[in-house]
């Protein structure tokens, strides 16, 4: 007979396979939720944000900045579409007239997807 330890493990267990995964949130602070290509400091790529985009530097250059991205709103930016993407909280976006590759995010924080 199974111990009541055991038990509760399995329904746990069970609980959490059931459950709806959680969409990912961004705080107040991050409202712009982004699937990003690829997530460097904006000094990285200065001369396209500055030169190509027109925006100017930030007074701190390591400031980070997701491109090629998508807006998400939940937990959708994850594997096997987004394999290797990086899934954000952006401050704000940064305007760049003639961009086609998407959004793209600054100040930003977060994790690649894995």
């Amino acid at each position: 007979m199974p111990s009541a330890l055991s038990v509760g493990s399995a329904l746990l267990l069970i609980a959490c396979l059931l459950a709806p995964r959680a969409a990912a949130q961004c705080p107040a602070s991050q409202s712009n939720h982004l699937c990003c290509e690829s997530f460097n400091e904006f000094s990285d790529n200065a001369m396209v944000w500055e030169e190509v985009c027109g925006n100017p530097a930030p007074a701190d250059p390591s400031v980070m900045v997701g491109a090629n991205c998508e807006f998400v709103t939940g937990s959708e930016c994850g594997p096997p579409i987004f394999d290797e993407f990086f899934d954000l909280c952006c401050v704000s976006l940064l305007p760049c007239p003639g961009n086609t590759d998407g959004a793209i995010g600054f100040n930003c924080s977060g994790h690649q997807v894995e």
